[in-house]
């Protein structure tokens, strides 16, 4: 609590600093100076509290709750204050975050427990200097995003998750040293080196660089990235992506990322004791592995708009690694409560296969969307479908924020996954419930 209570001193020492700088003389501090400070100061503070409730499923990733350990409620509240400073050539950016969450276990061995965890971290900070009229450096921890799509970036050597299909969630910050040239108005260049896991905490973090060049038209744009990571495998990736406008009402675009090999866990049969292992096999292959979205967004006069993706993951497993995967699951669920090693085994095995590298599990996925904003000039509406092609599994996101005034948000987001526990959408979570509610000033 002392953490906490200093964080929100700081907060308050912030966000006054630009007042007590106005009301108070320094001497021999020009005027004009002083002006271009309060006129570059900009300090934005969001608290955000909220209530869950999580499903479990009982599938063999979590046998009986024990593995994964997902809390069934939990409720917390949350300090976002962003504070930046534009001077002349220089601009600076921070955005320190405060988190405090209490949880409650109703299932699985930690049935009747309740938890609470704080933490205070900076999520995002920059540092830029414009070296030139169009020549930008910079360094920072950023949430780096770009591309169209919804479902995913395949073009992103950094953040393949977008973190669109989590409401209210920030994305975890990388350090990031950064060179952009504008040659004009139709082309950009960047040098992007990824420098340090950041927030991600990476155990298998290596350097990564990436050459980025961007283009924008009167009635399309595209952009290519070619990236090369540090390490024994040398990982060298190109990620595409780009976009035109159909008519006044659509507008199709595509993304795409190609590498050599792929890091991902796939089941191998052998002679261990559940008969098969999860192996990075393809690591060392020099097939080139493809990621490709298409999509488009439809927009009415009313100002709805409908979006459809779909999405080829080659990464992803086919129906024979999928049934091998499942097995293997089966056999490690089986032994889980075995007396050791076999139920070390067992954790390890499960440990792999939930965490194996790939953020979906199968090759074709089918999105679609329906965002409806300022309805009644109060209501912001998104309801989105997202189906596993391969074995009929299905996820339903709607989330719906309610704005009282400027500086007030009421919110509630669900996630409904249908599907039998060996699917790609039944495994983790039945369902959750969020609802809450964001003050600004």
């Amino acid at each position: 609590m002392y953490k906490i209570s200093l964080f929100i001193v700081m907060l308050v020492i912030i966000s006054n600093s630009s007042i007590s700088l106005a009301e108070e003389e320094i001497d021999g501090f020009p005027d004009q100076l002083l002006g271009e400070l309060q006129d570059g100061y900009k300090f934005r503070m969001s608290v955000l509290s909220f209530a869950a409730r999580n499903k479990p499923a009982d599938s063999t990733q979590n046998p009986d709750n024990d593995f994964l350990k997902l809390n069934d409620y939990s409720q917390g509240i949350k300090l976002r204050p962003d504070a930046s400073l534009s001077f002349r050539d220089l601009y600076f950016s921070i955005k320190p975050r405060a988190d405090l969450t209490l949880e409650q276990f109703h299932t699985g061995t930690q049935k009747g427990e309740k938890s609470h965890e704080h933490e205070i971290y900076i999520n995002e900070y920059l540092i830029q200097y414009q070296t030139t009229e169009d020549l930008f450096s910079s360094y920072g921890r950023q949430f780096l995003q770009w591309g169209p799509s919804f479902l995913c970036s395949p073009s992103n050597p950094f953040f393949f998750d977008n973190g669109k299909s989590k409401p209210n969630q920030e994305g975890e910050g990388k350090e990031f040293a950064t060179f952009l040239w504008i040659l004009d108005l139709n082309w950009t260049y960047s040098v992007i080196i990824n420098t340090d896991d950041g927030r991600s905490h990476d155990p298998d973090f290596e350097k990564t660089y990436a050459l980025k060049t961007d283009y924008s038209g009167d009635t399309g744009y595209a952009s290519l990235t070619l990236s090369y990571q540090e390490g024994d495998n040398h990982k060298k990736r190109i990620g595409l992506f780009g976009g035109l406008t159909a008519s006044d009402a659509l507008i199709l675009y595509g993304e795409a990322g190609f590498q050599k090999g792929s890091d991902a866990l796939y089941p191998i049969s052998d002679n261990s004791p559940f008969n098969y292992s999860m192996n990075s096999v393809e690591q060392d292959d020099h097939s080139i592995y493809s990621t490709l979205l298409a999509g488009g967004t439809y927009t009415f006069e009313s100002g709805s708009s409908l979006t459809f993706e779909y999405l080829y993951n080659q990464m992803g497993y086919n129906n024979k690694e999928a049934k091998n995967y499942y097995t293997l699951r089966q056999n490690a669920h089986d032994a889980y409560h075995l007396p050791n090693p076999i139920a070390g085994l067992a954790r390890h095995t499960l440990g792999q296969t939930a965490d194996n590298g790939l953020m979906f599990l199968r090759q074709n996925y089918f999105m679609l969307q329906y965002i409806e904003n300022d309805v009644f000039d109060l209501l912001n509406l998104t309801f989105r479908w997202t189906q596993c092609i391969d074995d009929k599994s299905v996820q339903f996101v709607s989330s719906v924020d309610f704005y009282a005034g400027d500086s007030t948000r009421f919110f509630t987001s669900i996630v409904l996954n249908h599907g039998n526990h060996e699917t790609a959408f039944g495994s983790i979570l039945d369902y959750q419930v969020i609802i809450g509610v964001e003050y600004f000033f």
